[in-house]
């Protein structure tokens, strides 16, 4: 089976395209980022939080609810709410597909710590394909940050994952008001500690790499 390089904008790989709003860097030096910047009506009353957001473009906003409020980090669900309708990468055109049915992406950060997570599942061509994407970076203040991403692919039965660590500053590292629309309240009552709630997954770290990555590795674990 051949999975086309078209496939951001093919209806069985179009929930994986959708999450390039979030991971959508695919050099293979460079990680999955997310922007956040949201001025819409609906937000523009919003309280707002000031997140760095692993992101490739600054072209993108973003809006986020608060599901867990700890005294060291808190976990939020970030959406893209607006942005380009298309993102080339690697000469790949996906579409970020941002908006109210866009996914969610679960984002844990504190003053040190940042962590995202996703996972795709679809079937095509008679194949069950899933993609674990996630990245957890350390926080240089409010200037850098050192991301360790990985990507994990399972076809049917047969998976494979591959990470790299690179550092953002400068340029490549954006920090943004993000507004949030539920759940403030629950900063007044936050808990002494919890979990990383973004890397509850099979392993500790993992990106979307590249998503021509993910359409050569699905025809090699086919093949074989």
């Amino acid at each position: 089976m051949a999975l086309q390089h078209g496939a951001a904008h093919a209806a069985s790989l179009g929930d994986l395209s959708a999450l390039s709003a979030f991971f959508p860097r695919a050099e293979h030096e460079s990680l999955p980022q997310l922007a956040a910047r949201d001025n819409s009506s609906a937000t523009s009353n919003a309280p707002t939080v000031n997140l760095f957001l692993d992101a490739y473009t600054d072209d993108f906003s973003y809006a986020a609810s608060i599901v867990t409020a700890c005294k060291d980090q808190t976990v939020y669900a970030v959406r893209c709410t607006a942005g380009p309708a298309t993102i080339t990468v690697e000469g790949l055109e996906l579409d970020p597909s941002c908006g109210p049915n866009a996914p969610a992406v679960t984002v844990t950060e504190g003053p040190s710590t940042f962590a995202a997570s996703s996972v795709v599942a679809t079937s095509t061509a008679g194949h069950d394909i899933a993609v674990t994407i996630a990245e957890n970076c350390v926080l240089s203040g409010t200037t850098a940050a050192v991301c360790t991403p990985t990507f994990g692919l399972s076809v049917d039965k047969t998976s494979t994952q591959t990470s790299a660590t690179t550092t953002m500053s400068g340029s490549e590292y954006y920090r943004f008001d993000v507004p949030i629309t539920a759940g403030a309240e629950k900063t007044a009552s936050a808990t002494n500690a919890c979990s990383n709630a973004a890397s509850g997954l099979n392993t500790k770290s993992m990106a979307m790499w590249a998503l021509a990555g993910v359409v050569g590795l699905a025809g090699f674990l086919i093949a074989v």
